[in-house]
């Protein structure tokens, strides 16, 4: 453990280790400090983010770039994982595309601890959910298919669940 310790202590954060999520295909990474600012992140969270690149990123907040029921719902998050030290994973919600409109996404969110255990920070990842499913037959991604087919028209509980094969109370 000291090894590592002290290994880390000599790594250039900015560099590196950070960069392997440029490379990630299809994958959005993001570090916030405890006031819940972003520090940092990659290449395509910034333009999901509706930016040109990671450097716009710094020192915003959710607030700023995400329509207000996304933002709450992310801080809401942010603060049970700095409050219980626990990661939120597998978390399934709404976050905008590159030509911003909501699509389900699967987000990791874990602690960022200081060197003397404090909770620092949050890191986390965001990826779609469709993608990473594989287009399989998922009740969760007929639902979303079944929207996006139909979301012109007035949708029902009772209406949606049957399609997707689901009782209403199984939707719900």
């Amino acid at each position: 453990m000291t090894q590592l310790k002290e290994w880390f202590s000599t790594v250039d954060p900015t560099r590196s280790i950070n960069q392997l999520f440029d490379h990630i295909p299809e994958l959005m990474y993001f570090v916030k400090d405890r006031d819940f600012r972003i520090v940092t992140g990659n290449p395509e969270f910034a333009h999901h983010c509706g930016l040109r690149s990671v450097a716009e990123l710094t020192g915003r907040r959710d607030d700023e770039l995400f329509p207000a029921y996304m933002a709450r719902k992310f801080r809401t998050d942010d603060q049970a994982v700095m409050e219980t030290r626990e990661p939120l994973l597998n978390l399934v919600e709404l976050f905008p595309t590159r030509e911003r409109l909501p699509e389900w996404f699967i987000t990791q969110k874990l602690p960022v601890f200081d060197r003397r255990g404090e909770v620092h920070g949050i890191c986390g990842t965001v990826q779609s959910y469709e993608l990473i499913l594989n287009q399989s037959h998922d009740p969760v991604i007929d639902l979303v298919r079944e929207i996006r087919s139909n979301y012109a028209e007035p949708i029902s509980i009772p209406a949606l669940a049957r399609s997707i094969d689901l009782s209403p109370r199984q939707l719900e």
